[in-house]
């Protein structure tokens, strides 16, 4: 048999230098993940920054649709007026009257649709927006603990390596002792 105690502190060796690579290894993961922390975060804010200038975007433009529908409201509203002076008919009979309400109306539930749709295209992309920034924090939170855990993870790795390799050198040392002891009676009996 080998000399035992070179061959327990070789296996001690042997444990603590595969304990040191464990912990290298996490450590080197656990560095990789939070280096993607950054990247996440900055990807988040900038598609909140996109998602919010479409809100604006969409909300401008439905400004300018409902003013141009009351442009094309007043332009109709004048032509009526113009039809009916050069018929004979006055702008107070009641025909013209109920057809100028009626383009008035009209023209109102445009310009008030356009608005309408503006304002809830732009609501629901900021709430994306409001969405897009809280789901890179949450990102952020989830990789920080999968960095901590996989720290965590190769410590208790390598605390199980170690004492794995105490448990075989003190098995090893206990077989030579039992060997040895063994050896010794057997020599003290042939006296």
């Amino acid at each position: 048999m080998a000399d035992p105690v070179t061959s327990v502190a070789l296996g001690v060796l042997g444990a603590s230098v595969g304990a040191g690579g464990t912990l290298m290894a996490g450590n080197a993961q656990a560095d990789a993940l939070n280096t993607t922390r950054f990247t996440q975060l900055l990807a988040g804010q900038n598609k909140q920054k996109e998602l919010t200038q479409a809100a604006d975007t969409a909300l401008a433009s439905s400004q300018r649709q409902a003013m141009e529908a009351s442009r094309n409201k007043d332009m109709l509203l004048s032509k009526a007026r113009a039809a009916a002076g050069a018929s004979g008919a006055g702008v107070t009979d009641t025909s013209v009257v109920n057809t100028m309400a009626n383009i008035e109306q009209m023209g109102e539930f445009q310009k008030a649709m356009q608005m309408f749709g503006g304002l809830e295209t732009s609501a629901g992309l900021k709430w994306e927006a409001d969405n897009a920034w809280k789901e890179a924090v949450n990102n952020d939170a989830a990789t920080q603990y999968q960095a901590g855990m996989t720290r965590y993870k190769s410590k208790m790795d390598a605390m199980g390596t170690l004492l794995s390799g105490a448990g075989t050198a003190l098995s090893d040392y206990t077989k030579y002792k039992k060997e040895r002891d063994q050896n010794m009676r057997a020599a003290l009996g042939k006296l």
